[in-house]
């Protein structure tokens, strides 16, 4: 584990995002790791968390707002940190994390496991948190990840098997 307790806080997540390394430290006292992505790398972040709608809640209980996102999202891209990025969303009202905000021609696809209206359904309940642990969307992408044959099934694929599946749960 890279950042615990207190040191989970949006101001870090998007200093993670963006490379800043020196941010980070004067952040949290310590070297922590950051994406250290160029123009050629594909970019990946998966993130799971209670949400209300336009915020993502942190464990520190603090909110990134959907703005602030964005925001750091098209700076990643002015400053070509990656050739293409994939973002999983599982929080309820996911979608509008990016929804009508995040520009459509930055080379960034977001899959979100609600709309703007709904809350995500959520499954693994874990009785020593006392809290779920998961939900159906990112355990049906990760089922299909580990049985798909990913050389060959796309990403519009994935999404079409998990969306299918989703109705169902």
């Amino acid at each position: 584990m890279d950042y615990q307790e207190k040191e989970v806080t949006p101001e870090v997540f998007l200093k993670v995002l963006t490379g800043d390394q020196e941010g980070v430290k004067n952040l949290i006292g310590r070297d922590g790791k950051v994406i250290a992505s160029g123009p050629d790398d594909y970019v990946f972040v998966y993130i799971i968390s209670h949400e209300a709608s336009g915020v993502f809640l942190f464990p520190s209980d603090e909110r990134l707002h959907n703005t602030d996102l964005n925001d750091t999202l098209k700076q990643m891209h002015r400053e070509n940190r990656y050739k293409e990025m994939i973002l999983y969303m599982e929080t309820c009202y996911s979608v509008s994390m990016s929804e009508g905000i995040l520009p459509k021609d930055i080379n960034i696809y977001v899959t979100t496991s609600a709309n703007a209206y709904e809350p995500a359904r959520m499954c693994c309940w874990d009785e020593i948190r006392q809290n779920y642990v998961g939900g159906n969307y990112d355990n049906v992408w990760m089922y299909n990840r580990d049985k798909a044959n990913l050389h060959k099934e796309t990403l519009c694929q994935q999404y079409e098997v998990v969306k299918k599946a989703c109705k169902h749960n």
